[in-house]
């Protein structure tokens, strides 16, 4: 299954770009794509504001995209990692969740719906697990909409999961810290 991993955002609430943010001597970008290539067979990664191309080695699994246009929002990366899929079921995963456990990919794989949304205490996080008729979908919707909007015809499933890396989300300093704290 391949995971496209959106990493274009300019992290305006950061005031730098978190991708580069280094936490015991790696990226956020580079944790979550490790994370990624540990439980899928491609990530396909999609850049905007950052270079990202330092990041990732000869021998990853995994292929890099620019989004020219990643202030428009996340629909956008979204559309051009969807034209590198090579599965017909994927994750959509945010590069700043770090602490996601990769059993959440690994039993979100297992469900057999159109998409699925994992939650955690009632709150929705990421990865997402989609298939085709999901990319069809996002691939032909407006540019600005939101993905979750998009979706809403194919009835989203959302699976309770113990994981609150989910929505462990890193959008300003004291979500660092916290977050570095966990890692340590």
């Amino acid at each position: 299954m391949d995971c496209i991993l959106l990493a274009a955002g300019s992290s305006s609430r950061m005031g730098h770009p978190k991708q580069l943010i280094t936490i015991d001597g790696k990226t956020i970008f580079r944790r979550s794509l490790e994370l990624a290539m540990q439980c899928c067979e491609q990530v396909i990664a999609v850049e905007g504001a950052v270079s990202l191309g330092s990041e990732i080695l000869p021998e990853d699994n995994a292929v890099l995209l620019k989004n020219p246009d990643y202030s428009a929002g996340q629909l956008g990366s979204l559309k051009v990692g969807l034209m590198a899929l090579r599965t017909e079921r994927f994750f959509v995963f945010l590069a700043d969740l770090i602490l996601v456990q990769p059993s959440t990919f690994y039993y979100l794989a297992q469900l057999e719906h159109q998409v699925v949304y994992p939650i955690c205490g009632g709150h929705p996080g990421h990865p997402v697990l989609m298939d085709k008729a999901a990319a069809a979908l996002l691939s032909a919707a407006s540019p600005g909409k939101k993905a979750m909007d998009v979706l809403k015809p194919l009835n989203p499933f959302f699976a309770e999961v113990d994981d609150k890396g989910i929505y462990m989300d890193v959008d300003t300093r004291d979500d660092l810290e916290r977050l570095g704290e966990s890692v340590r």
